[in-house]
């Protein structure tokens, strides 16, 4: 593995520590928000290791599914957590009228690990 795509992959990491921290602290918005970027960031990792990088969010989710979806490397299901956790990170971040709970929080927590550790059994060790 190239060494910035394992720092990439850490830093997906540590947004799922985070994550946990923000749950365990009741701040379940937050800990949504920190989910989505621990999946932005290992998708980002995962094209980074192939010499790509795409300009936005969205285009490192077309890009993702490109290359790793519509190939097979990823399943379906898999790659609609990155599409899912970004939505509900735009509702958390952006529409003050929804707030999560935190059994939702923590439904996205363990759908950004279970794709997190996807991404990564796909990267050279």
């Amino acid at each position: 593995m190239k060494p910035e795509t394992k720092s990439i992959l850490e830093k997906a990491r540590r947004a799922l520590a985070a994550a946990r921290r923000d749950l365990a602290s009741d701040d379940a918005d937050n800990a949504i928000s920190r989910a989505y970027y621990a999946t932005f960031h290992a998708a980002t990792a995962a094209l980074h290791e192939k010499g790509l990088a795409a300009k936005s969010h969205t285009g490192t989710h077309h890009l993702f599914h490109q290359e790793y979806v519509l190939t097979g490397r990823i399943d379906q299901q898999t790659s609609k957590t990155l599409s899912r956790l970004f939505q509900d990170r735009m509702n958390a971040e952006y529409t003050f009228s929804t707030t999560f709970g935190p059994k939702a929080a923590l439904d996205a927590i363990e759908q950004a690990e279970a794709f997190v550790e996807a991404v990564a059994a796909l990267l050279p060790t």
